[in-house]
């Protein structure tokens, strides 16, 4: 393992960052965010939300999305921004206030318009002064929640990146974990802003938007690179309204079982992938497979039915006028 305390002054001297999986696996702080984003590791690697993605839909459009990055969507932008304020690290937060008649809580001029995308170009992260109020009292809110404070507590390595070679499969990996706490017993701790923290809620978020598979990735990289047998998870949710409530969750075993059996599906499919060139669409890689059957079901049905009894009635209405 990568002694935490060597990496960061490698990285002082090195813009982009680069590091090569299979000679320098470790754990790195202080890695710029554009960096990991842009995936530091020479020849490739597969995080967590590129393993989500190739197996959302097709190998074909998960390879489009990695060799043409989107560009960062602006509903991220609270959730972001309620990131650097609670994890002290991240993109900069810069208040943009609206330079036209409606105010400054409206981005509604050319000039304002502009100030945003230069903001954005620069990897930061552009807010209305009212937003910047509200991750600010958010990070109050958090940090009055005893459960959230212990789970976030100072001393805990804040935004650090994993690279380690998945042995399995020979597939470069890398993580970024929003805490990790080291020691005999490594805790992994990701912070989520979402609309209700309830139970319910924060099941079915964790469930859609995968956040168990993404712990349970980053928990298989950090048990490889600390050389433990397991590493605790908490997923601490937070509500974006007022008094921002807060949620220290953790996900059930079953729920982790199932992210390693999927984590280890995008693995396999990656490794074929990149072994042979193909990354196969909808019909197959060159679009020569059987055509797909599509289904028909049962609320279909129950259409059809509505529609020819009103076709029956408009037909039955002409003949007896």
């Amino acid at each position: 393992m990568t002694d935490l305390a060597t990496p960061a002054a490698v990285l002082a001297d090195r813009t982009p960052w680069t590091v090569d999986a299979r000679t320098a696996p470790g754990l790195y702080p202080d890695v710029p965010h554009a960096d990991y984003i842009a995936d530091p590791v020479i020849g490739g690697s597969l995080s967590s939300t590129g393993a989500r993605r190739l197996l959302a839909s097709t190998p074909e459009k998960f390879r489009y999305w990695q060799q043409h990055p989107e560009p960062p969507r602006t509903t991220f932008d609270v959730g972001t921004a309620a990131h650097r304020e609670v994890l002290g690290v991240g993109p900069n937060i810069v208040v943009v206030p609206g330079t036209g008649k409606k105010g400054p809580e409206v981005w509604d001029t050319n000039t304002t318009r502009a100030h945003v995308e230069e903001v954005r170009a620069a990897g930061d992260v552009p807010v209305k002064p009212s937003v910047a109020v509200q991750v600010r009292e958010m990070a109050d809110a958090l940090r009055g929640n005893a459960a959230a404070r212990r789970a976030l507590a100072p001393g805990g390595e804040v935004e650090l990146t994993g690279v380690w070679v998945d042995p399995a499969t020979g597939v470069a990996c890398r993580l970024r974990a929003d805490t990790v706490h080291l020691g005999p017993r490594p805790l992994l701790v990701e912070y989520k802003t979402c609309d209700d923290a309830s139970p319910g809620a924060a099941e079915k978020a964790m469930i859609r938007y995968g956040y168990h598979r993404q712990g349970g990735w980053h928990s298989a990289g950090l048990r490889h690179l600390l050389d433990v047998a397991a590493v605790g998870f908490l997923i601490v949710f937070q509500e974006k309204d007022p008094p921002y409530a807060v949620h220290v969750t953790q996900p059930p075993e079953i729920a982790m079982m199932a992210a390693d059996r999927v984590n280890r599906a995008a693995l396999q499919v990656y490794e074929a992938c990149t072994l042979t060139g193909l990354w196969p669409g909808f019909n197959g890689d060159q679009g020569d497979a059987a055509p797909t059957v599509l289904g028909y079901p049962a609320w279909a049905d129950y259409d059809d039915d509505d529609t020819l009894s009103r076709a029956a009635a408009w037909a039955a209405a002409v003949e007896g006028s």
